[in-house]
């Protein structure tokens, strides 16, 4: 099974800073005429993206396994992920059926929530990688000496160097 989360993350990160970026334009100085629903839209595309996410999330662990020794971190980063989920996904689906919720401070209020709680949590699955190595082949392939690494470290050129 090939682990697309990673690619897949980056999507709701990017499209909830730039809605919630859009909206505080909206509440601080109109935004003209053409772009005026553009925090709206791009708030729907970051809710279907983080259910992606989400998603992707669940089955990226599946690839990893319960066993890892640090799996407990994964899960701290998932429920923090999937309360941003459900409250983007939530919030969403009032304002889209709720016609006295569209408003620019109800938009706001959700934008900054979730974002908040998405960049703690983003910052926990970060931490996954760049701290722990969780989903990084090399590290759980357990290469020992700088002789074995130096012989899957190649570059196109086929030049060698040092660190």
């Amino acid at each position: 099974m090939i682990n697309i989360h990673p690619i897949v993350v980056h999507f709701p990160i990017v499209l909830v800073i730039l809605a919630m970026f859009f909206q505080i334009l909206e509440v601080i100085k109109k935004l003209p005429k053409g772009m005026a629903n553009a925090p709206i839209w791009i708030m729907y595309l970051a809710t279907i993206a983080s259910i992606a996410g989400a998603a992707s999330g669940y089955w990226a662990s599946e690839i990893i396994g319960h066993d890892h020794p640090r799996h407990e971190l994964v899960h701290e980063h998932r429920n923090l992920m999937l309360w941003f989920t459900g409250i983007i996904t939530s919030g969403s689906a009032i304002h889209l059926f709720v016609k006295k919720i569209q408003t620019p401070i109800f938009r706001l209020i959700l934008l900054v929530s979730s974002a908040l709680i998405m960049i703690i949590g983003a910052e926990k699955g970060g931490n996954l990688v760049y701290e722990h190595g969780i989903g990084v082949k090399i590290l759980q392939q357990g290469f020992k000496t700088n002789e074995e690494i130096e012989k899957i470290h190649t570059h196109s050129d086929g030049s060698k160097h040092t660190h």
